[in-house]
C-alpha cells in the first residue's frame, strides 16, 4: 500500500530533470587506527566522490536534480554534514533503512543506480551493483577491471557500466548522457544481466543439472 513516504518519493522523481538512486553504505572515513592506507584503498566504498561530484554537477548544469540516498552504513553522519557543507540539501534526499521490495521500487523510478567506488583491482561490484543491473538501470560504479580481464576472468563481456575512479568522474558522467542515452545504457545493463546471470545463468544450471 502506499504510503505519505511514497508520495513525497513519487513527487520528487516526477519534479526532477534527472533522478539517481544509491542503496550503498556511506563508508567513506579512513579510520588510521583500524585500516593502513593500502588496506583502506581496498576497503573504502569512497561515497563522498558521489556528493562532490554531484554538487559540482548542480554547480554546473543549474538543473533540478534529485539524489536518493539511505541512512545505511557508518559514515551517514559524516556524509550528512558534507551535503550541508556543499550546499546541495535541497538535492539530497535521504531515506530510512528499509526492504528490499520497497528499495527495488525506488530504483525502478529512478534513472540511474549507483554502486559503489572500491579501488582494488579485481574487486567486482556488490549487491547493489547486481541489483541495479538486474532492474534495467545504468550502473555508476568503479570498474576494476581492463575488457580483457574481464573476459578472462568471467568468460563473458563486461556489463555496460559507468566506471568512476573519481569525484570528477562522476560530475562528467551526469553531464554526459541524456536520459533517451540513459534509457539505451539501462535496457542492455537489463539484457546484459538476463543472458549472464539472470534466466540464462539459471537455464544453464539447470540443463546441467538435469544432463550433468
Amino acid at each position: 500500500e502506499s504510503t505519505n513516504e511514497d508520495k513525497v518519493i513519487n513527487d520528487r522523481i516526477a519534479n526532477s530533470e534527472l533522478s539517481i538512486f544509491s542503496h550503498s553504505r556511506q563508508m567513506w572515513v579512513h579510520d588510521k587506527d583500524v585500516f593502513s592506507d593500502s588496506e583502506w584503498k581496498i576497503h573504502s566504498k569512497n561515497s563522498h566522490w558521489l556528493l562532490q561530484g554531484f554538487a559540482k554537477y548542480l554547480k554546473q548544469s543549474q538543473r533540478n536534480v534529485s539524489l536518493f540516498l539511505i541512512d545505511y552504513g557508518p559514515d551517514v553522519i559524516a556524509s550528512k554534514k558534507m551535503v550541508n557543507e556543499l550546499g546541495i540539501s535541497n538535492h539530497v534526499m535521504w531515506l530510512p533503512k528499509m526492504s528490499r521490495k520497497q528499495l527495488m521500487s525506488i530504483l525502478k523510478r529512478c534513472d540511474i543506480g549507483v554502486g559503489e567506488f572500491m579501488q582494488g583491482d579485481g574487486v567486482i561490484w556488490g549487491g547493489t551493483g547486481w541489483e541495479i543491473l538486474a532492474n534495467g538501470k545504468p550502473l555508476m560504479q568503479s570498474f576494476n577491471f581492463t575488457p580483457e580481464s574481464y573476459f578472462e576472468t568471467f568468460g563473458h563481456e563486461a556489463p555496460p557500466i559507468l566506471d568512476i575512479k573519481s569525484a570528477e568522474d562522476v560530475c562528467h558522467t551526469l553531464a554526459k548522457y541524456d536520459k533517451k542515452e540513459l534509457n539505451t545504457i539501462g535496457n542492455k545493463s537489463k539484457q546484459w544481466f538476463d543472458e549472464n546471470n539472470g534466466i540464462s545463468l539459471a537455464n544453464k544450471w539447470l540443463d546441467r543439472i538435469k544432463y550433468g
